[in-house]
């Protein structure tokens, strides 16, 4: 498995920090030099106000949006580019929605169902307007495996559901829930699902005709994008049910002292300017994935995940959020140390330059559902390596030894 080493040289950032071990790619993904190469050269060649400029620069940039547009639809197969919308990342993606379309649809009989293992950015914004409209906000917990659990979300949705918005992965647990079953339970209630697919975009072929959601978001930064740029699919392309969220330039037809005619689509959730840079930069990480292959980078980080399993169960003061042999092997692995704070874990693998994340990730729901306070986890990205996770360890061990707790 030497081939393994040979994404990092694809990543420039180790060429300024060689001691680098970046291992919270869950966070954010690094950014390789073809993606930082074209997002550099849409800033210095193709940089104009797109979609409102009738000259050669401007057109370029919307031929630019409709390439990625087309790319995206590909990747995540809906059915026309009419269904995608740039955001600025998923968070904004489910405001809109949570704005847009659910919003002007409560009323006073509805709820909404979340499950416990959302991150914040899926989870505030249905607490919100939860207790704005004084409806019932449902949580589902997680079962054994650390999957949202079915026998719940059968229980807890009804004919008022007005919304369902799960995770397709855990950030914090890194497992794999089955969306379209999921999906399919909700829609015996002619509720609306959105799936928050951040975790999932880089780890696994998405299909969101398959999944049968109404709506589903990414981050660009989530899959060696770098910052600036968001999706959100939504299944009605004809944007009929949906109500302008941010308004200004670009989403009206007509605009009078009196009333205001809205264009038709998706697009009339956001107005303003296209971040053009960053969206040309989501199409290269989608063609520099691509180039790798899908079924490549599973095998590859199945591989690592398995062997830093492997690793860290030999630590008997480490404990698995997720027990070892229901793991999804998608790269992602957290875990408490028995009295002793995640940030102190942290704190001593950042002194040896390796990057994990510690605290509660933006989940502390589910963090309090499993009756802890804070957890590390490991985040494995294309740059990593057996080497990186035997530094790791050996970090570790050092830190269980320091603290004086037992480890045989």
């Amino acid at each position: 498995m030497d081939t393994l080493k040979n994404y990092k040289a694809h990543f420039p950032v180790f060429t300024t920090q060689p001691s680098l071990t970046y291992l919270d790619s869950a966070a954010t993904t690094l950014i390789p030099d073809v993606v930082a190469k074209s997002h550099y050269h849409a800033q210095c060649h193709l940089h104009a106000n797109v979609g409102k400029g009738m000259y050669p620069l401007s057109e370029q940039g919307n031929q630019q949006i409709t390439s990625v547009k087309e790319k995206v639809k590909q990747l995540i197969q809906a059915g026309h580019i009419d269904q995608i919308l740039f955001t600025e990342n998923a968070t904004t993606a489910i405001h809109l929605v949570a704005q847009g379309a659910i919003k002007p649809a409560i009323k006073p009989h509805h709820n909404i169902v979340v499950s416990i293992s959302e991150h914040h950015a899926n989870f505030l914004p249905w607490q919100q307007l939860s207790q704005v409209f004084g409806i019932e906000l449902r949580t589902i917990d997680v079962n054994e495996h650390g999957r949202i659990c079915q026998q719940q979300l059968r229980a807890k949705t009804d004919e008022n559901t007005l919304l369902v918005a799960l995770c397709h992965v855990s950030n914090v647990l890194g497992q794999m829930n089955d969306v379209a079953t999921l999906t399919k339970i909700a829609k015996q209630y002619n509720a609306t699902v959105l799936i928050d697919g951040a975790q999932a975009i880089a780890h696994t072929e998405v299909d969101v005709q398959q999944i049968g959601c109404d709506y589903y978001v990414f981050s660009g930064h989530k899959m060696y994008a770098g910052a600036g740029v968001g999706v959100l699919y939504c299944r009605d392309q004809t944007g009929e049910s949906l109500a302008p969220v941010v308004l200004g330039g670009g989403i009206v037809n007509a605009v009078a002292v009196d009333q205001t005619k809205y264009i038709r689509g998706i697009s009339k959730l956001r107005a303003g300017s296209a971040n053009l840079a960053a969206i040309v930069a989501l199409g290269s990480a989608i063609d520099w994935l691509a180039s790798i292959g899908n079924t490549s980078r599973t095998a590859r980080s199945a591989f690592i995940h398995d062997y830093c399993l492997k690793r860290l169960v030999a630590l008997k003061a480490v404990n698995l959020l997720v027990a070892a042999e229901y793991q999804d092997r998608l790269g992602l692995i957290s875990f408490t140390i028995a009295g002793v704070h995640s940030h102190d874990t942290a704190s001593l693998m950042a002194q040896q330059n390796i990057a994990v994340r510690a605290g509660h990730h933006c989940a502390q729901p589910l963090h309090s559902a499993l009756n802890i306070k804070d957890s590390v986890r490991i985040s494995i990205g294309l740059y990593n390596s057996t080497e990186d996770i035997d530094r790791m360890i050996t970090v570790l061990e050092e830190a269980i030894a320091l603290l004086g707790l037992a480890n045989d």
